[in-house]
């Protein structure tokens, strides 16, 4: 093994060579769980890990040396086929030697290039005042430049150099050599390859490198290595260097890492900063001193930091309690003492010699207190009013009764004799009593009579009364309102009695008084019987400026009396109404009830304020008048309309509306109109607006509005959908044209240019026409084939890109050939296809189109055959190596592209999705029968390939379609991108067109395990749930880690432990299955999305004499081929495929039957490799087995199959969507089995 990596390792360093893939990328084809683990751990130490840095790592040798033969085994076939592709398809004839050593006196520039420095020369002048002497300092204060130009000279006149050009020269390499020595220091770190042994401190390593990858650009350093300490207390390390500050002066720096909670946030929050520069510019380096006292096991502080990371928590928590000091008993500190004459509050400190006065700002500080404590004593400093004298001092004793207010039920209130006082809340009655000698008012406080001089001591200006007992230890606070003290305040200056004769003036008096003061008035002062209020709220609409409304409310109990708010004041009111007082008695409740009932009548407001009035736009109001039109006919409430009230003056409807569309270069420019009549026109802008907020009116001017028409909203909305914003018009693409047709329907109202109308024509004789079936294909092609190829056919009439979706199974390469029979003379064409899948092109085509020139793109010479390409050539390749010769491709202008497989390009991010969308071909063709798998942005990295611009920008598909269909489940958004995708994409299902197709049965079996079986996997559940629980989006991998484990165990146990040796319930259920189909003479496929699983039925069918073939992503081109063609002709009962090796391309309808081990996450993936078997050319009925282990995660992963039809079926079939799994919901995988979503 060890010959082969050095053999990789020697290769010649190529930008397209495989070992310089990301290894992401190249893992994302790795189907063996354990050499993904094993190539991410040790890719982990790179920023930017290739391919290359992990098979060059010195730790991957020294595990090479110790590891045992299971593991082995898997990793020498995996560097064997890396190998292999290395070998046939990536090392070049020449060489290319590396570039020459650097000239003696080479440039500054070049060589701060060269050390990575080059940020140095764009600092300013400033940094080299402290090398420079008094004069060139007068020089460098005058220079504009900075260091790099005052380097080469630039605007520094000859007689004015005195140096600087050598001071500046001998800056930048000084400290670009010390950049290099730190950069140096940072290599030699991560050489190392140094694992920590405690699991805390290898989560710690791996947090680092994750926060390094998060903070982006390498900062450039020239500073010494810092000092640096671990200070335990304070759970820090502090590292002290000088740094320098925006106007280059070096300061003393001191940055700190807490390590406190640091599992659960990022780490690049956890820095802190003294001293100069911007924070967030030095957090690289931090993380990057942090890393090399983790990685680096010399490093002075790295044993301490170590012990402290490994350290149980438990240990940890004991010595902080060991280091707390208490300031005192556990009982409370700060006792308030009230005095009330005049009111105040003082804090006091309880000690054992008694009360001591203190400053309430100490509280909390200097003076330990209860949170309550802190409180109250902010709220008395605190100062809301700033003016005179007099308004301070009422806005002192205002904060001093609202800290009273929080002192309400606390025992810690003395008063000045430092007895304990009782601070409560009480509630002011205010009545008109009638008797012998006349009426006069009587006040209770908590239903106790209170006497009128003691009511007017107890009151403040401040809007508060406070009332202290004589008989009890009591307090009493209410709040009455500045206007209520006034009141209360003139009713107890000369308590007197009212005789008859005053009784006229009194009731005015108090019928005035009563919407502010609550005042309870016996029957007989009354001058007449009191009746029952209106209950019916009064509405009040206001104008504000020209662009709003507000819209309050109240009740008039009596007519052309005072307002009140609704279900709350006095119960009983008095009027003056035309020289007469008149009462009346309110329903309170009834109030409160009918105005609930005309607000849920009205229309959403857009904002409310804390004193219950309601806001809407302009927009809105319209909607608003008429809902408020409503109530008033059904007398359920009045309402005081402002001078101005918006009226309807016209109807905008789809009849009036004119389209006018002129070309744009590449898109067209969409304009139009409406003529709303009175309304006048109504440009398009303004209705898209309005459709899309679903607005039913648009404002012409303050006052007058246009109704729309609810056919125009369907088609403002549509129209919404397939047009773009472009600048500051809109914009419609070329390929969106058939959508905009569909979605307008009749084209009477269009005026478009010539050139639209050039694609219109061209669309409209496409759809009308059936292209010709190659004269070879016509006794293949089945009706629906020739269906497909027809509609194909127009599609590329007009110059758009098409998808065929057809299921699996139903012949979509067959159709692809005949595309290319038919247009062979447009030019060469060019198949994208998976590397299983490349050579089935091939001999399908010398099967049914021998007149193409097929061949496979390989070997040295592979871009030279490029360049000979002609009409009736077809070069088939893999998605791998489209994008290694991008350039070289894009060179070609083809006449046909079929992207086959085209889920391979569903990231639009990859390579191999950039060097597609590159690719110059008239025509573009995806075949795949799962458009859709997880996510919407598989479809948008799709159509953007056959048809750019299609749907917009991806901020624009993403506020679209994927934040309302994936999250908020909007049907009619998803059946919006149903229609816009509808022109490109044909999609049919084996039970809708091929009939003729034997029945498929599906059967989940599921597996009861063992004892020892299940005692082991529900002790790994609950470690894997320890390790969920709490983990926040940051911990997304782990979870999925644990849960890959789980699924691992769920198989057999010793995917999870190669020790154990507990049997496998599936193993033998399995084996059972095998046993039976032998002796009914049946076949099957076997796929297992782990290669080690196969490995493992491999090893037990051996042992049984069974007969089989075996395909995983390790097998050479050439061997798979012969295995195919093997089972094909009856060789072998079983054939054993990895599922992302063999699940698509395939074809194997020797087999009856398939059989799941292991369920994946998508259905369609599965699916995918059942059609292996079920498709044209199966004569015989087709079983499929999913073994699922019972009580165990295979049966929540069951059940995510249906919410992944959904998805799919959201956008091919209109009905609504799901989304991606949340935390909480991988979490509830481990601890329940069923996702919340899926249930």
């Amino acid at each position: 093994m060890f010959d082969v990596l050095q053999r990789l390792l020697d290769t010649p360093v190529r930008s397209y060579s495989i070992l310089e893939l990301p290894l992401g990328e190249y893992l994302a084809g790795v189907s063996d769980e354990r050499i993904a683990n094993l190539f991410w751990a040790y890719g982990s130490a790179y920023r930017q890990p290739t391919l290359r840095n992990v098979l060059g790592d010195v730790r991957l040798r020294q595990w090479l040396d110790v590891v045992g033969g299971r593991t082995r085994a898997p990793l020498e076939r995996e560097l064997r086929h890396i190998a292999s592709i290395v070998d046939e398809e990536y090392i070049l004839d020449e060489v290319v030697e590396p570039p020459p050593e650097p000239a003696a006196r080479q440039s500054l520039e070049d060589w701060a290039a060269d050390a990575g420095v080059a940020d140095l020369l764009r600092e300013p002048v400033r940094v080299l005042e402290r090398h420079a002497t008094r004069e060139q300092r007068s020089i460098l204060d005058r220079y504009l430049g900075n260091v790099g130009d005052l380097a080469r000279g630039k605007g520094l006149e000859p007689r004015a150099d005195r140096g600087l050009l050598s001071l500046a020269t001998r800056y930048v390499r000084e400290a670009g050599e010390r950049a290099m020595e730190e950069r140096a220091e940072d290599e030699r770190v991560a050489r190392l390859g140094f694992v920590p042994a405690g699991e805390q401190s290898r989560a710690f390593l791996a947090a680092l490198d994750e926060a390094l990858v998060r903070t982006g650009k390498r900062r450039t350093y020239t500073g010494a290595s810092p000092h640096t300490t671990f200070e335990r207390e304070r759970h820090r390390l502090f590292f002290r260097w000088r740094a320098r500050d925006k106007m280059g002066r070096e300061r003393p720096t001191t940055a700190s890492l807490s390590l406190q909670e640091w599992a659960s946030r990022p780490l690049e929050a956890a820095v802190g900063l003294e001293g100069a520069g911007r924070p967030v510019s030095k957090v690289d380096l931090v993380l990057r001193f942090a890393r090399r006292v983790v990685a680096d096991p010399k490093h002075l502080m790295h044993a301490p930091l170590a012990a402290y990371l490994d350290e149980p928590a438990w240990k940890r928590a004991l010595v902080a309690m060991d280091g707390l000091t208490y300031a005192g008993p556990l009982a409370p500190t700060i006792v308030w003492m009230l005095a009330t004459d005049p009111p105040r509050l003082l804090p006091h400190r309880a000690t054992s010699a008694g009360l001591t006065l203190v400053d309430a700002s100490s509280i909390g500080y200097s003076v330990h207190g209860t949170p309550n404590d802190e409180l109250v004593a902010h709220t008395l400093l605190t100062q809301t009013v700033y003016g005179s004298q007099d308004d301070a001092a009422r806005d002192a004793r205002r904060q001093m009764f609202r800290a009273l207010y929080l002192l309400v039920g606390s025992p810690n209130v003395v008063g000045r004799d430092r007895s304990p006082v009782s601070v409560r809340e009480g509630t002011l009655d205010v009545a008109l009593e009638d008797g012998p000698s006349g009426a006069r008012f009587v006040f209770s406080l908590d239903g106790k009579p209170i006497e009128p001089a003691a009511l007017r001591a107890a009151l403040d200006d401040a809007g508060y009364l406070i009332h202290a007992s004589r008989k009890t230890s009591d307090v009493v606070l209410a709040h009455v309102g500045s206007v209520r003290a006034d009141i209360l305040m003139a009713l107890t200056r000369e308590p007197a009695t009212f005789p008859p004769e005053a009784r006229p003036k009194l009731l005015k008096n108090v019928a005035a008084m009563s919407p502010h003061l609550a005042i309870d008035i016996p029957d007989s002062l009354l001058e007449e019987e009191a009746g029952p209020g209106d209950p019916r709220p009064t509405l009040r609409l206001e104008r504000l400026g020209q662009d709003a409304f507000a819209l309050s409310w109240f009740v008039v109990p009596m007519t052309g009396g005072s307002p009140y708010v609704p279900g709350g004041g006095p119960s009983r009111v008095l009027e003056r109404l035309g020289g007469r007082i008149a009462a009346a008695t309110r329903n309170l409740a009834e109030e409160a009830r009918l105005l609930a009932a005309v607000r849920a009548r009205l229309p959403v407001a857009e904002r409310e304020d804390a004193k219950g009035a309601v806001y809407f736009g302009i927009a809105r109001s319209l909607e608003l008048v008429t809902a408020l039109r409503a109530v008033v006919e059904a007398n359920e409430a009045k309402v005081v309309w402002p001078k101005q009230v918006p009226r309807v003056v016209g109807e905008a409807s789809f009849s009036k509306l004119h389209l006018s569309i002129g070309a744009r270069g590449d898109w067209f420019g969409v304009q139009g109109k409406v003529d709303a009549g009175a309304g006048g026109e109504i440009p398009l802008e303004t209705l898209l607006v309005a459709a899309r907020a679903r607005q039913r009116f648009v404002a012409v001017d303050a006052d007058r509005f246009v109704q729309i028409e609810e056919e125009l909203q369907a088609k403002l909305l549509a129209i919404g959908d397939v047009t773009r914003m472009q600048g500051k018009g809109r914009g419609l693409s070329r390929v969106a044209i058939p959508a905009l047709l569909d979605a307008i329907g009749a084209r009477d109202g269009v005026d478009g240019a010539p050139e639209f109308w050039t694609i219109v024509a061209r669309i409209d004789g496409a759809s009308q026409k059936d292209a010709a079936v190659p004269r070879r294909f016509k006794p293949v092609l089945r009706p629906y084939q020739v269906d497909g190829y027809r509609w194909m056919s127009r599609i590329a009439a007009w110059g758009a890109g098409a998808c065929l979706a057809d299921e699996m199974g139903l012949g979509k390469t067959v159709q692809g050939l005949a595309l290319l029979e038919a247009r062979k003379a447009s030019g060469p064409a060019l198949v994208v296809a998976p590397t299983s899948v490349g050579p089935n092109w091939i001999a399908e085509a010398k099967r049914f189109a021998p007149g193409l020139r097929c061949t496979l793109h390989r070997g040295k010479e592979r871009a030279a055959a490029l360049e000979k390409l002609g009409p009736g050539d077809v070069v088939v390749t893999n998605y791998e190596l489209l994008a290694r010769d991008a350039a070289a491709f894009a060179k070609v202008r083809f006449g046909t592209m079929i992207a086959d497989e085209a889920q391979a390009i569903k990231t639009g991010s990859t390579a191999r999705a950039r060097a597609a969308r590159a690719i110059d071909a008239e025509f573009r063709l995806a075949l795949t029968g799962t458009p859709v798998e997880n996510r919407l942005a598989e479809l948008y990295s799709l159509m953007e390939f056959l048809n750019p611009g299609l749907f917009g920008s991806v901020e624009e598909f993403r506020e679209q379609y994927v934040v309302p269909i994936e999250r908020e489940r909007d049907a009619d958004r998803a059946a919006s991108l149903a229609r816009l995708v509808r022109p490109f994409l044909l999609r049919r299902r084996k039970r809708d067109v091929a009939a003729e197709l034997p029945a498929r049965t599906d059967v989940t079996r599921i597996v009861e395990r063992g004892d020892e079986e299940r005692q082991l996997y529900e002790a790994a559940r609950k470690l894997a749930l320890d390790a969920a629980s709490g983990a926040g989006e940051g911990a997304r991998f782990q979870v999925l880690a644990e849960i890959m484990r789980l699924r691992r165990l769920a198989c057999h146990p010793q995917l999870f432990d190669e020790r154990a040796t507990a049997p496998s319930a599936k193993l033998e259920a399995f084996l059972e299955i095998a046993e039976e189909l032998r002796d009914d003479g049946r076949r099957a496929l076997v796929f297992s999305q782990f290669t080690g699983h196969l490995a493992l039925v491999a090893e037990a069918l051996r042992a049984r004499g069974f007969a089989f073939q075996y395909l995983d992503g390790s097998t050479p081109l050439a061997d798979r081929t012969r295995s195919v063609d093997a089972f094909q002709a009856g060789e072998g009962t079983l054939f054993l495929i990895s599922l992302k090796a063999g699940g698509t391309g395939l074809n194997l309808t020797a087999a009856d039957t398939v059989v799941h081990l292991d369920p994946w996450w998508n259905p369609a993936v599965e699916d995918q490799a059942t059609d292996r078997a079920h498709r044209i050319g199966q004569t015989k009925p087709v079983t499929v087995l999913r073994l699922i282990s019972q009580g165990t995660i295979e049966e929540a992963v069951l059940a995510l199959h249906e919410g992944k039809r959904e998805l799919a079926e959201s956008i091919l079939e209109g009905s609504a969507a799901s989304g991606k799994l949340s935390m909480t919901e991988l979490a509830n995988l481990i601890r329940e089995g069923v996702s919340d979503s899926a249930r």
